[in-house]
């Protein structure tokens, strides 16, 4: 009886094969996993566990796929997110430079989402850090690239939109910044209507660039709009909705209706506190920004027995 070797070696190396096809798709999903973990993490402001789990989407990610996969690069780019959130500039950006260098030199590389999303984290960057030349190099490019490959009509090129707003409000050019969230808000009506966290947060957004421009009721309005989006959701208790409570108690108190503002203040603390706790930086912040606000409830007409609020 011969022995059909050609046909053993056929079903060990297939059998091989489809175990590791096995394998790399366990780990591919054990890395978006934890890429969507740390993402999930650092939305509710755990920062220490959104860094940790992003290690561990890296680290699994160079084991198994390389330095070279999007795996590895995707990961890189998540932890830079992390690192930023707590303002440490320096590492984030080398990781956002690292997974930039490591995409092909190629033109549909760098006509990718993917490509426009890091060039995108690191202008957002340099908007934090002062860098404005970079910052709007960045952010322009990032844009564009959202733009051709979108049609212009995509919550990706929404979200480069509010970037590229957020920057030209940072060096005072409150104009372009209402010319940019114009369009996004426009998009957002049309493709999702106008009672979701998007328009909630470009609601916020359009509120600080009227804010700049001196247009308290517009911005008044549009912080209103905000309020009750994230107060009719399910997850009401969240550090967006108390940001937006503390913003409209500030500006409240520039109308001079200290009732109003006070109170937005006090539930505004109530919150972060509850969310974070007294020790968290947001807190004090609150904290620091109350302390200057310390009015009578009725300045204008003081009764017996009003009191002065202090923070």
């Amino acid at each position: 009886m011969k022995i059909n070797w050609i046909l053993i070696a056929f079903l060990v190396f297939g059998s091989w094969v489809l175990k590791a096809q096995v394998a790399d798709s366990s780990a591919m999903k054990k890395v978006d996993s934890l890429i969507t973990l740390s993402w999930n993490y650092r939305d509710e402001g755990m920062h220490d566990e959104s860094i940790s789990t992003g290690i561990m989407a890296k680290n699994l990610a160079l084991e198994k796929f390389g330095k070279k996969s999007d795996f590895y690069i995707r990961a890189t780019n998540n932890l830079g997110r992390s690192q930023q959130e707590i303002s440490n500039f320096k590492e984030a950006e080398n990781l956002y430079i690292e997974a930039l260098n490591l995409l092909p030199e190629n033109k549909d590389q760098k006509d990718s989402l993917f490509y426009a999303s890091i060039l995108s984290n690191l202008g957002n960057l340099f908007r934090e850090t002062g860098r404005y030349d970079d910052a709007e190099k960045f952010l322009l490019e990032s844009t564009e690239i959202s733009k051709k490959i979108t049609g212009g009509n995509n919550l990706d090129y929404v979200r480069k939109l509010i970037r590229l707003a957020n920057f030209y409000d940072a060096i005072g050019r409150s104009e372009k910044t209402e010319v940019m969230l114009l369009i996004a808000k426009s998009i957002i009506e049309k493709e999702m209507g106008t009672d979701n966290a998007w328009y909630a947060v470009l609601s916020i957004n359009l509120s600080n660039a009227y804010n700049s421009l001196g247009r308290k009721k517009e911005a008044e309005k549009y912080l209103l709009i905000a309020k009750k989006i994230y107060g009719n959701s399910p997850g009401k208790n969240r550090k967006e909705y108390a940001t937006v409570l503390g913003s409209l108690a500030s500006l409240y108190d520039d109308f001079g209706e200290y009732d109003k503002a006070v109170q937005l203040y006090l539930e505004c603390l109530s919150m972060r506190d509850s969310l974070f706790g007294k020790e968290h930086p947001g807190y004090a912040h609150i904290l620091y920004s109350d302390s200057r606000f310390v009015k009578t409830v009725n300045m204008s007409t003081p009764k017996a027995g009003s009191q002065v609020v202090y923070f």
